[in-house]
């Protein structure tokens, strides 16, 4: 069955709700494009998008059906995010002062996209999600469409933030607020990790 208009515009209208919402994803690429500049900010936004449109195809496949059921692995996976993401967390805290030249946290496409899958808790809301508004089974052109408009909206949301905060006159402003962005950019990310890891015990 093709996807309708308003399921599309209900399904990025909560992305957008998600994206605008203050998080670890914005924090971070906002720190990377005042701390490294336009090249590397891209990258790492451009991994940012494939990485939370990861778990988009992930619930479309299944996978969280298969976590409501195996609530082991989603504690495992929890684990692993939560420690992954403090271990960024300190990284940055700790290159706060350090010069630019210093790398404050990993680099690269590969980070962002470790970053946005570090929180396996979206595949549980993209489950739910798809369940109430495309009640009938993705078709490979169905589905197609859905990950791709959100994939677009992902790409286009980072790409504009980084070239935004890298315009030369908004970044010779931040650079000055270096060491307290990074330092903010560090509690964010590493609450984040807290929360997840305290969900497990809690």
């Amino acid at each position: 069955m093709p996807v309708t208009a308003a399921q599309l515009a209900l399904v990025l209208g909560a992305q957008v709700v998600a994206l605008a919402t203050p998080g670890p994803a914005l924090v971070s690429i906002s720190q990377k494009a005042i701390a490294e500049g336009r090249g590397p900010a891209l990258m790492f936004g451009l991994g940012l998008g494939f990485g939370a449109t990861s778990w988009v195809l992930a619930s479309m496949l299944g996978l969280g059906l298969v976590l409501h059921r195996f609530p082991a692995l989603l504690m495992a996976m929890t684990l692993l995010g939560g420690g992954y993401l403090i271990y960024i967390a300190w990284a940055i805290w700790r290159h706060a002062n350090a010069p630019l030249a210093e790398t404050a946290a990993p680099n690269g496409f590969w980070a962002g996209y470790r970053l946005n899958v570090s929180n396996p808790k979206p595949i549980l809301f993209f489950s739910s999600l798809f369940l109430s508004v495309f009640p009938d089974p993705f078709t490979l052109a169905s589905g197609a469409v859905v990950y791709l408009s959100m994939l677009a909206l992902e790409l286009s949301f980072f790409t504009a933030v980084a070239l935004t905060l890298t315009t030369p006159r908004i970044r010779a402003r931040a650079l000055r607020a270096k060491p307290v962005i990074d330092r903010v950019a560090a509690v964010v990310i590493g609450a984040l990790g807290v929360w997840l890891l305290w969900g497990l015990v809690g």
